[in-house]
């Protein structure tokens, strides 16, 4: 489809990147890579949050007269705040926050015999899996920072999950997953 050819491009400057040469010719390729990508449906949270509204209740002042037990008389001032900042209410904001869990699979698998054809002959090498949950729901916009995201990992194999977080353009804050 035109959409998957989009992706493969994409993937291929990132492979490029990662210092892969890109054939056509399936004589002279080393590695075969699989390419799988996906969107999930939207989940839909509905968030809360209490909104407090305060008075305040300025300080106020009395003055005190003291008498002594030698009869002297003094005077103390005393300070008597009022109730000061105080919590008169409130409100319950409520929200809804839409995310989607996006993921890029690359899988490297080379030939372990000349003229391999099926799936018995090739060897798989590596696998970078690139997941990604955030708030936009359009792969095309996020596809790019999980290829840009992998390419470190390309032709490693390291068996390990790592967590990044990207800001993408600062709406798209994304948290991406790569499984190696």
């Amino acid at each position: 489809t035109l959409e998957f050819k989009g992706y493969k491009k994409i993937v291929e400057k990132g492979l490029r990147v990662a210092g892969f040469k890109i054939s056509k010719n399936p004589k002279e390729y080393d590695y075969f890579i699989y390419l799988k990508y996906g969107i999930s449906e939207p989940n839909v949270e509905v968030k809360q949050k209490f909104v407090p509204i305060f008075g305040f209740d300025g300080p106020s002042s009395s003055t005190t007269y003291l008498n002594s037990p030698t009869g002297n008389s003094a005077t103390a001032h005393t300070y008597n705040s009022g109730a000061g900042a105080y919590l008169a209410g409130g409100y319950t904001k409520s929200w809804k926050e839409v995310t989607y869990k996006r993921y890029l699979s690359l899988a490297a698998y080379k030939p372990n015999k000349k003229n391999a054809k099926v799936e018995k002959d090739f060897d798989q090498v590596w696998t970078v899996v690139t997941l990604s949950t955030g708030r936009s729901g359009d792969l095309r916009m996020i596809y790019p920072s999980l290829v840009g995201a992998s390419i470190d990992y390309m032709g490693q194999d390291s068996g390990k999950t790592r967590n990044h977080l990207l800001n993408i353009g600062g709406f798209y804050n994304t948290m991406i997953s790569l499984v190696e």
